[in-house]
């Protein structure tokens, strides 16, 4: 038989009814804090296909890119894009038609290496369309399309060219 003293007894025996009780605690708490939604996180309109759809961010301006306001030849333009990913520097090819400095129509070519380039310009070259076109060309700036947030980089490099291509 072993020799305890009756402090050893107490702890042996609430230590693991009192460690459950701690942990239902802790249970308890996250599922309280998960459940719980501020404004901005609530959505009672939201239906489970709206909840799908790819995320897209409208173009935005700076201060000194609106500011910009290049007249460019109307016509149809290409020039490859280049971004830097974890996996290297991945390319892209766009086409736009300008029309009275508005975007009239625009393809997208990838030229993706590595399966998560392949993903994401195939994301942003189904998405971005809507973004685009119809868009003053002087007021895109594409960030994130479609959870893609380095191709846009690419987009933008591309038109960058374009707009030095195609300036009036």
């Amino acid at each position: 038989m072993e020799n305890t003293s009756p402090s050893q007894n107490l702890v042996s025996k609430y230590a693991v009814p009192g460690a459950a009780i701690a942990l239902i605690a802790v249970a308890i708490i996250m599922v309280y804090s998960s459940k719980k939604t501020t404004p901005e996180t609530s959505s009672s309109t939201a239906t489970p296909a709206a909840s799908m759809a790819p995320a897209m961010t409208s173009p935005t301006t700076t201060e000194s890119e609106a500011v910009s306001s290049g007249s460019y030849k109307d016509g149809v333009y290409e020039a490859d894009g280049t971004y830097l990913t974890p996996g290297g520097e991945q390319r892209i090819t766009i086409a736009v038609t300008l029309k009275d400095n508005v975007v009239t129509d625009s393809t997208f070519t990838s030229h993706a290496e590595g399966p998560a380039s392949v993903r994401f310009q195939g994301e942003f070259g189904d998405n971005y369309k809507p973004m685009v076109v119809g868009k003053n060309v002087n007021e895109l700036q594409l960030t994130k399309v479609s959870g893609s947030s380095l191709t846009p980089q690419g987009f933008m490099n591309a038109l960058e060219k374009i707009k030095a291509e195609a300036q009036s």
